[in-house]
């Protein structure tokens, strides 16, 4: 009978203790409704909705609802690790390409398969690609044409890219070759030799490696002036007093145009060509592109040399002895700076103007950044023409039938080389120097 009442008491204990926790135990349904393909999210404590992600034939979209990657995001992210954290983007050895940046679908910045990036291109050619200009500090340096518009970096200037004036490498490999006629002149074009040849009205073209005869070009009256803009050749005819324009690659002609009077010199600044007149004493600003005057400018008396040093321009006045310096943007006037007598021709070393003084028989030495006279150097008989080779700078001397090398860094004399007659212009090919005569129809190569 005891047993009896204790299991009837044990059953009586179970219900009261399954009547408690039933008590307390409420049941909390969850409800809502959803979209199919799109992972759902707590929309409140109890209802579920959409969230923002899809998931489609295994792709994943945010803020699309068809996605076209494994992820597909539209609309603004934002990635950020800890102090050590790294973004990694690789295709994983597959055939596409890294990264493609954009703004409006313009492409913007883009990381090719191969390694070639391209800035404004999805087809970049290079390492580094740019399609369109390049500024430093606010300050366009490089244009969309690829050519230096603003003061090349002084501090890695490479000297042999100054020397050819054309801020690439050049060419290599003697002696006398004959180009019909006195020159006054010459200019290198990356692979050739180009020398007005005044008593003919043209121009001789000799290959640098080996002084062949590559063409004989007509220009206009008493050539006497040449430069290279990168692609085409630059004449100044004396006693046309205008400019020829031929395509470098065949000597075609692409137009003359009109200067001030007695033109002599011409120097290219990376956008444009300046041309001194020493008949009206001012230098005339040419737009390279198609030749159109941007201005005619004053400087000294009788000008006959220009330089350009990466920012601004340099002018010689043989008239009154003094060198002009000109910004190159805008032609304003920087600063006029004496020399000796006769200052003839100008070369720039990547920090310093060397100017020939015709009568003095000496080269000035100019710091480039505010003309200060660092010093003279004494050459040869009435120099004429001068050029840098990347190291030191050489000087024609017409009435001593030589040249006179000076080491750039501190004018030391290197010696003098003995050339033909009347030594005149002077250019630098990469690896040797050549040399017009004024007194004979041959160049010099040294």
């Amino acid at each position: 009978m005891n047993r009896i009442r204790s299991r009837i008491l044990s059953g009586a204990l179970f219900a009261l203790a399954l009547v408690s926790f039933e008590a307390h135990v409420t049941a909390q349904p969850v409800t809502g409704s959803g979209t199919p393909n799109k992972i759902p999210k707590f929309t409140g404590a109890s209802t579920i909705g959409d969230s923002v992600i899809i998931e489609r034939s295994g792709k994943v979209g945010i803020g699309t609802t068809n996605p076209q990657a494994p992820l597909d995001v539209v609309g603004g992210a934002f990635f950020r690790g800890a102090a050590a954290g790294t973004m990694f983007f690789a295709n994983n050895g597959g055939a596409g390409d890294v990264v493609d940046f954009r703004s409006g679908n313009v492409p913007r910045f883009f990381i090719a398969n191969g390694g070639n990036v391209g800035v404004g291109t999805l087809s970049p050619t290079a390492k580094l690609d740019v399609i369109g200009s390049i500024a430093i500090a606010g300050q366009t340096v490089i244009n969309a044409s690829g050519q230096w518009v603003g003061a090349p970096p002084t501090t890695t200037l490479n000297p042999l890219q100054v020397a050819t004036l054309r801020w690439y490498e050049a060419n290599q490999a003697g002696n006398s070759f004959p180009v019909f006629g006195p020159s006054s002149a010459m200019a290198f074009d990356g692979a050739s030799i180009w020398v007005p040849i005044a008593s003919t009205n043209n121009v001789t073209k000799l290959r640098a490696s080996d002084g062949l005869i590559q063409g004989i070009f007509p220009v206009g009256i008493t050539p006497s002036g040449v430069a290279f803009d990168g692609a085409n050749m630059w004449v100044v005819n004396l006693n046309g007093n205008n400019v020829t324009k031929l395509r470098a690659s065949d000597g075609a002609s692409l137009g003359t145009f009109v200067v001030g009077t007695s033109p002599i010199g011409v120097s290219f600044d990376g956008a444009n060509i300046w041309v001194t007149n020493a008949g009206s004493n001012n230098v005339t600003k040419l737009r390279a592109s198609d030749g159109a005057s941007l201005g005619t400018i004053p400087v000294g008396t009788s000008p006959v040399g220009v330089a350009f040093d990466g920012a601004n321009i340099w002018v010689a006045n043989t008239g009154d002895s003094v060198v002009t310096k000109l910004r190159a943007s805008d032609g304003a006037n920087l600063g006029t700076f004496p020399v000796s007598g006769g200052s003839f021709a100008l070369a720039f070393d990547g920090a310093s103007i060397w100017v020939t003084n015709d009568v003095g028989n000496t080269v000035t030495k100019l710091r480039a950044s505010d003309g200060f006279n660092q010093a003279t150097f004494a050459v040869g008989g009435s120099p004429k023409g001068v050029a840098f080779d990347g190291a030191n700078v050489w000087v024609s001397n017409q009435d001593s039938n030589n040249v006179t090398k000076l080491r750039a860094r501190d004018g030391a004399n290197i010696g003098s080389f003995p050339v033909g007659e009347q030594p005149f212009g002077i250019a630098f090919d990469g690896a040797n120097m050549w040399v017009g005569m004024g007194g004979e129809p041959n160049v010099f190569k040294l």
